[in-house]
């Protein structure tokens, strides 16, 4: 089932003002919050594993199903060559 566009156009709009206002909040509050070495951390760490879920989940899923084992096969095939490089 193919969602409407304008639903596609509102979840677009409404991922760039969250991300713009995500990003503003970081410059106002910047300077004003201070944080310490292991909260820096585990927001970092945090970053990388929310990046690694969403790649798994683009590899293996596809509308909800598997999506095969040639996009598996391909992406680790994409990995090691980035690796190797």
């Amino acid at each position: 089932m193919m969602a409407h566009p304008w639903w596609i156009v509102a979840g677009i709009v409404a991922l760039a003002a969250g991300t713009y206002l995500i990003r503003l909040t970081g410059v106002v509050l910047g300077n004003r919050l201070a944080l310490g070495e292991n909260s820096r951390q585990l927001l970092n760490d945090a970053a990388t594993v929310l990046l690694v879920t969403v790649a798994v989940m683009a590899t293996f899923l596809q509308n909800g199903h598997f999506a095969g084992s040639a996009r598996v096969a391909g992406v680790v095939a994409g990995l090691l060559l980035a690796l190797a490089r």
